[in-house]
């Protein structure tokens, strides 16, 4: 059976509530559920939270960079639609290193001379 993050913090949340430890509740979920369930890890983190006096159980919202297009595929656009600009250009046009403009080109694109 496979949880989902929100249902396992559940099942955290109850043997935190009973006393029971993080290396116990590890034992417990991984002998029921299965060793991939979780890691003891991420038991001792919750278990950690919820000592200091929080009751949450969902992730918080994460600051990070915004899903978009990927480094690769942007530079492959704009390679495609200018075929002879640099990598100089590129990456000051996406504001890149020219390494990773260099890189994507050739590991991602497969171009030979960059």
């Amino acid at each position: 059976m496979e949880f989902t993050r929100e249902s396992l913090r559940l099942v955290l949340f109850f043997c935190f509530k009973e006393g029971d430890t993080a290396t116990g509740t590890h034992r417990r979920v991984c002998a029921v559920f299965g060793e991939e369930t979780c890691s003891l890890a991420t038991v001792k983190r919750w278990f950690a939270e919820w000592r200091s006096g929080s009751e949450r159980l969902a992730d918080l919202e994460h600051t990070g960079r915004p899903q978009g297009k990927s480094h690769a595929e942007e530079i492959a656009d704009i390679f495609e639609e200018y075929p002879f600009s640099s990598a100089h250009y590129i990456a000051e046009t996406l504001g890149v290193a020219r390494t990773t403009v260099r890189r994507t080109l050739k590991d991602t694109l497969h171009l030979k001379h960059v």
